[in-house]
């Protein structure tokens, strides 16, 4: 469906006929996957309080928060080539990443897929150590 034919099911669901043209803006980009193990939310919480919170009485997933910066040079390339932390330049991000027992693991916050890419680039050697072996 594009953008034109959302925008004439917006003007005719709220019945505005003066409506011409629709201006969209990604805002907010939310990605999902699955790292196809299990994983300890609890110890995973234990060894990185500063970034992970998990209350299991609240909510059944640990929340982290993936902060990082976009180096300069994958603005321009359109590859994320570096995502340490200690780069003076770039733009700076902050994900929230739930990450539930099963694997799957949710992404909120990020602007742009670059940012996506970085914080998985970041969070995956994070939950690495504490994935729950199968028996």
């Amino acid at each position: 469906m594009c953008i034109r034919d959302r925008s004439r099911l917006v003007r005719v669901t709220l019945r505005l006929t003066s409506m011409h043209a629709v201006k969209f803006r990604v805002r907010c980009i939310m990605a999902r996957f699955d790292l196809q193990y299990p994983i300890r939310l609890d110890e995973l919480a234990l060894n990185n309080p500063a970034i992970a919170s998990y209350e299991p009485e609240s909510f059944c997933g640990c929340i982290v928060s993936v902060r990082g910066r976009l180096p300069w040079s994958s603005i321009t390339q359109g590859v994320v080539t570096s995502t340490t932390n200690e780069l003076a330049g770039g733009t700076p991000f902050l994900v929230s990443c739930s990450i539930y027992t099963s694997g799957k693991v949710t992404m909120t916050g990020a602007h742009s897929v670059r940012e996506v890419e970085a914080a998985y680039r970041l969070l995956v050697p994070l939950i690495a150590p504490h994935a729950r072996k199968q028996r």
